[in-house]
């Protein structure tokens, strides 16, 4: 029949006894708990969470056949039972009642049978055996004493905590397939027990005595691929330590000089430990729920490995083991690899036991690739700004999430200014087979060959940071030159400035057109157009008389390609007046008058100077338009129209009315007067006008 009670009948007395090793006390320090959380994972694993139902007990371990099937202590503080967990679907069946008050080693052994440390009210090694193959170990006599303790503590009390089986190889020089026991005894007085032949004729190895002792509290330990032992304990005042151990006379025992504390491992407390195929070794640091990690070092008992951090949970202490050395445990090696598996109690203050066993996997691996593998833009002429965006797909062809890292894309090289991304592309990770586009444009700033790189970081372990080769030419072609600004100086000068963003010609050509001569100006010695050396960018025009002018600036290549930039006009103040144009006399109704006309100047000219010569007399006055002035004999008719009376002249139509003092022949002499201190006078421009008796 089935046993609710499977240590019914056996011996000692009941007792709520002093943990064998703070792990298993810690992880039972409340009956009902919520669920611990990973906090921090290192790149390239997975992290998952199975769902117990129940509080977690602490002790763990992985079938040899069949590293999916993890066997855990479950259940409430003193009433633990053995559950069956299968890591695939996350299902979990209790497969020995108990309840077992104590439940803090467990070692399953490859025909299936389980060994169990027993430190509470039964105080033994347990062996369970499923007799009957109906999957639990339930049934009357499946579990019994597998070999009484030796070497308890100084109350009699049995410690035990974690067990293991040694490996193949006959590691260390003990026996493989023994069963290796840490005790937690308190001071000293704390052993590393071996019992060979566990499942035949179980003896403690070296009879009566322990392997390794002198250590105060438990804190796991394992087996490296060459064989050695890292053990993880506890001092009397619970300072951590690591001891390396290596047999080298192979002999039955640690003797001295063939163990060592490591140095240097930075912990705050460890409770458990466990080693990887690659011999990483892990160990549980205590007061701030994390994993630290090192390798193996090639001589344990002289070389300091170098700890760092693996991950980090919110459990304050907690039991780890990894499920198997036939997997790889590197990251990014899944799917199929090893698994790190935690338990442990709730870190926010209440001491409850999880509810959950954590579950960290390597990662599959992403693989990002580049659609194209390159890009060239070709040419671009530098003055023409950006070209239009080509684009580069960062591709995920592996098994596994591909996620970007800060910054996701950037341009490096000796012209990344030459390059630039369009927008801010999407860093989200890529499930296998996902894509995401970066648009890139090219804006050369000098002629010749551009190259950059398109870096993309992300988490593929064989490229975390790929690297996508840009590049493009730089180059000007003949073109016309840009005018930026025409001004005058004051001294009939103007100065042209201009930008040439094309390839650089045989000469430049500045030329300017006359508004009011109606043609271009003329420079000594060189007609119409004034060279300038290839490489100005400005250049001074003699241009001496004041008003409008347009002005152009041309381009002149060797193979006589000729450009010619857009006009600016401009009005030049300084300087002299042009002589007036066009000047006659025009009789008008009524005996002695005469209308003058002339061509006005509308831009270079502030007002307009007229006298009268009578011939015979020399200069007369006349009855003008600015007779009301009393400045006779001169007329003045100015740009305001301030000097003269409107009904009598025109500045802008360009003419005055005069009524001439009798008969005679008489000549009128008009100038301009420029705007500009000191109010320069031009040439004269003259008309005769014939008055009869």
């Amino acid at each position: 029949m089935k046993r609710q009670d499977a240590v019914r009948g056996w011996r000692g007395f009941s007792r709520n006894a002093l943990a064998a090793g703070l792990a298993a006390c810690a992880l039972g320090a409340a009956a009902w708990g919520q669920e611990i959380r990973f906090t921090r994972i290192p790149d390239g694993y997975e992290a998952d969470s199975i769902p117990l139902g129940m509080p977690a007990g602490g002790a763990l371990a992985a079938d040899p056949n069949d590293p999916e099937i993890v066997y855990m202590a479950v259940g409430p503080i003193g009433a633990y039972s053995l559950a069956r967990i299968d890591l695939r679907d996350k299902s979990l069946s209790i497969v020995a009642q108990g309840p077992f008050s104590g439940l803090n080693g467990i070692a399953v052994f490859p025909d299936g049978s389980i060994a169990m440390t027993e430190n509470g009210a039964l105080e033994t090694i347990l062996l369970a055996r499923d007799g009957n193959a109906d999957g639990d170990f339930d049934d009357d006599g499946e579990i019994g004493e597998l070999i009484a303790p030796i070497l308890t503590n100084p109350n009699n009390d049995f410690t035990g905590a974690q067990i293991r089986l040694a490996p193949a190889g006959d590691p260390n020089g003990i026996p493989s397939g023994s069963l290796v026991l840490q005790t937690a005894d308190g001071g000293t007085a704390s052993e590393l027990l071996v019992i060979e032949n566990p499942l035949s004729a179980p003896a403690f190895r070296p009879e009566g005595g322990a392997f390794y002792s002198g250590f105060a509290y438990n804190g796991g330990f394992d087996f490296d691929s060459a064989g050695r032992i890292y053990m993880g304990a506890l001092s009397e005042f619970f300072a951590p330590e690591i001891h390396a151990l290596v047999n080298l006379n192979g002999d039955e025992g640690i003797g001295p000089g063939e163990s060592r504390v490591l140095p240097g491992t930075d912990l705050t407390g460890v409770l458990d430990l466990a080693i990887d195929a690659e011999d990483d070794v892990f160990c549980t640091d205590s007061w701030t729920g994390g994993v630290k990690t090192f390798r193996s070092p090639a001589d344990p008992l002289a070389d300091s490995p170098a700890v760092s951090e693996f991950c980090m949970t919110d459990s304050v202490f907690h039991s780890m083991t990894i499920n198997t050395k036939a997997r790889p445990f590197e990251p990014y090696s899944g799917p199929g690899g090893a698994a790190m598996l935690i338990a442990g109690t709730m870190g926010d203050g209440s001491w409850a036991s999880g509810r959950n066993l954590l579950a960290l996997r390597p990662a599959a691996p992403p693989d990002i690739a580049a659609e194209p593998v390159a890009l060239d833009f070709g040419e671009r002429d530098i003055d023409d700004g950006p070209s239009p965006a080509l684009a580069i797909l960062a591709v995920n062809q592996g098994l596994g999430a591909l996620r970007f890292g800060v910054p996701a894309f950037a341009i490096v090289g000796p012209d990344a200014a030459s390059f630039a991304i369009v927008g801010s592309p999407a860093a989200d990770p890529l499930a296998p087979g996902e894509s995401v586009a970066v648009a890139i444009a090219f804006d050369p700033a000098r002629t010749g060959l551009h190259e950059a790189s398109l870096a993309i970081a992300t988490n593929d372990p064989d490229s975390p940071v790929l690297s996508v080769p840009l590049s493009g030419g730089g180059i000007q072609t003949p073109g016309a030159a840009s005018l930026g600004d025409l001004s005058g100086n004051g001294e009939g000068e103007m100065q042209l400035r201009w930008a040439n963003p094309n390839t650089a010609p045989l000469a430049f050509f500045a030329m300017a057109y006359d508004v009011y001569e109606e043609e271009f100006v003329s420079f000594d010695g060189f007609g119409s157009a004034l060279p300038v050396a290839p490489d100005a960018t400005s250049a001074t025009l003699p241009l001496a008389f004041t008003g409008a002018y347009h002005a152009w600036i041309g381009s002149y290549y060797p193979d006589g390609a000729w450009f010619v930039s857009d006009p600016m006009t401009a009005i030049l103040y300084g300087g002299l007046p042009h002589a007036p144009r066009r000047v006659q006399v025009e009789p008008v109704l009524g005996q002695g008058q005469v209308r003058l006309r002339w061509k006005t100047d509308l831009y270079g000219v502030w007002h307009y100077q007229i006298v009268c010569y009578k011939h015979s007399e020399g200069f007369v006055a006349v009855d003008g338009p600015s007779a009301a002035l009393g400045i006779e004999p001169w007329t003045f008719v100015d740009y305001g129209g301030l000097a003269f009376d409107a009904a009598r002249a025109s500045f802008i139509e360009g003419w005055a009315d005069f009524r001439l003092p009798g008969p005679g022949v008489y000549t009128f002499f008009i100038r301009g007067v420029s705007w500009m201190d000191p109010h320069w006078g031009g040439a004269y421009g003259t008309a005769t006008a014939f008055v009869l008796p």
